[in-house]
């Protein structure tokens, strides 16, 4: 199981104080972003998590405490996320619910069980003023960056947001829609009148009013654009 990192919001943290349901464990670690230093991460995560074992068997069974902490345990096993961890970590586990959020900035080892979750760390980092967020768009990528005074990382776009221009414009993903076809607009003779269409608004009336006063153009620009319009369309079609 791969379990993903997620950057800290005020909506993940509002949902995830609401569906907390105790016990709730809060578990916070510093972590190293490079080798070789990231080698003693995982170690000192397991002994969190066995300070966290030590405290739910003070109330609950062996059973029971095994099961809460089994999505605790696989994580710690998961090496390809060991391998790419930021300069914290935040992780939350109750009843039904398990969080993983990457910190920017180191944290005190913390593991707590308590009847909510300890999110007081998290909140002071919602509140710094250095924090903000970077959209990098281009015809092949859209990708979405976070960083403060220190470091600038990237984030996973959610799920249906387009990876890249082409997408959102031609409006093809998940969806499944085909191809909307986009043509150049075709030019206007100076002496052809436009079809307006209805107007749909007071000011779309006004503009059409106007525009069915204004004066036609003189003889010799109508006949000059006659004979050049079939090449127009020619090269326009």
């Amino acid at each position: 199981m791969h379990e993903r990192m997620k950057m800290i919001s005020h909506n993940l943290l509002t949902a995830l104080s609401a569906a907390a349901e105790p016990p709730c464990l809060s578990l916070y670690q510093p972590t190293h972003r490079h080798h070789p230093e990231n080698q003693q991460d995982p170690i000192r995560f397991r002994n969190l998590v066995k300070q966290l074992e030590q405290s739910l068997l003070q109330k609950h069974e062996a059973p029971q405490v095994a099961t809460m902490l089994e999505p605790f345990r696989t994580l710690a096993d998961n090496r390809d996320f060991w391998n790419n961890t930021l300069d914290g970590l935040a992780v939350f586990g109750a009843p039904g619910v398990f969080q993983v959020f990457g910190l920017q900035r180191t944290v005190s080892e913390l593991a707590i069980v308590a009847d909510s979750f300890h999110t007081k760390p998290l909140w002071r980092f919602l509140q710094s003023t250095d924090r903000y967020q970077v959209l990098a768009l281009s015809l092949d990528r859209i990708r979405l960056f976070e960083g403060n005074r220190d470091v600038l990382d990237e984030i996973d776009l959610a799920p249906g947001v387009p990876r890249n221009a082409r997408a959102a414009i031609w409006n093809v993903g998940s969806t499944g829609s085909s191809k909307s076809r986009i043509r150049a607009p075709r030019k206007i003779c100076c002496c052809e009148r436009a079809k307006v269409p209805a107007p749909t608004s007071p000011s779309a009336s006004a503009w059409s009013a106007r525009a069915a006063h204004l004066p036609k153009p003189p003889s010799r620009w109508r006949n000059r654009c006659a004979r050049q319009r079939p090449r127009w369309r020619r090269l326009l079609s």
